[in-house]
């Protein structure tokens, strides 16, 4: 069962959802460090064995800059495929599930290798642990918190997802062109923390769609997103960034 110390780890990155899996309390472990060096690149990306990585150009800047206009302005709806590598234990795990997002708000579900729910809008968020299956007796664990992402969490993958800021947090450090119509570049957070070390981004080089999201820690772990039926549709339904936990929720208020 996932502890509550476990959970809040798993909110203050990108995911009750991002941090997933790792050990209780490692991604609690944070010293913010002045980043002002140069980035340094991934030295064993799968994308990156047989392409060679190239400096930024003009337009790779601008695709950046569409893409944070694309998830500041619009509402998005998507799936999403989770994949988690455990880099000290070597395992992996797989999720599946929706990721819905609309100025500034954000719902994302997975079911898989974990069941979780993370819901965000402009008062408040709610990082939901359901139980296992051979559990269901069990009460659902909820985190929630009056919302202040600026101030808690400002150097992660959620605040660039729902607020469009990507280049105002990272720094492209190098960028490898795909087979086909995509370009990945690989992104430095401006200040590092000691859950978060850098990021891979993946984008349609036409539209500027994103259509990955690889994420590296300090101790190795690697969690991979990739995204797929992207829509823009015109609304969301309001309750959709909304959450009322069970009658027999176990809640911590932060």
């Amino acid at each position: 069962m996932m502890s509550f110390r476990y959970l809040f780890a798993a909110i203050l990155s990108f995911s009750g959802v991002i941090c997933g899996y790792v050990e209780p309390g490692q991604c609690l472990e944070s010293k913010i460090n002045d980043a002002n060096a140069a980035p340094s690149l991934p030295s064993s990306s799968s994308e990156s064995k047989d392409q060679s990585i190239r400096s930024l150009r003009s337009e790779d800047t601008r695709r950046l800059n569409e893409l944070d206009q694309n998830l500041k302005k619009n509402s998005l709806q998507m799936n999403v495929a989770k994949t988690l590598t455990l880099g000290l234990l070597g395992q992996t795990r797989k999720s599946n599930g929706t990721l819905k997002i609309s100025k500034g708000q954000l719902r994302l579900e997975l079911t898989g290798g974990e069941h979780s729910l993370l819901v965000i809008n402009e008062k408040a968020f709610w990082a939901v642990s359901f139980p296992d299956a051979d559990f269901n007796d069990s009460p659902v664990k909820v985190v929630t918190s009056s919302r202040d992402l600026d101030r808690d969490v400002k150097q992660n993958l959620l605040s660039v997802l729902i607020k469009g800021k990507m280049l105002e947090y990272f720094l492209p450090a190098g960028v490898i062109d795909l087979e086909g119509d995509l370009v990945s570049y690989f992104m430095q957070p401006k200040k590092t923390t000691g859950d978060f070390q850098r990021a891979q981004v993946t984008l349609n080089r036409k539209s500027s769609q994103l259509v990955g999201l690889k994420y590296w820690d300090a101790r190795g772990n690697e969690v991979q997103f990739d995204f797929s039926e992207v829509l823009k549709v015109q609304s969301m339904d309001k309750s959709l960034f909304q959450y009322s936990p069970p009658s027999n929720a176990e809640i911590i208020k932060l």
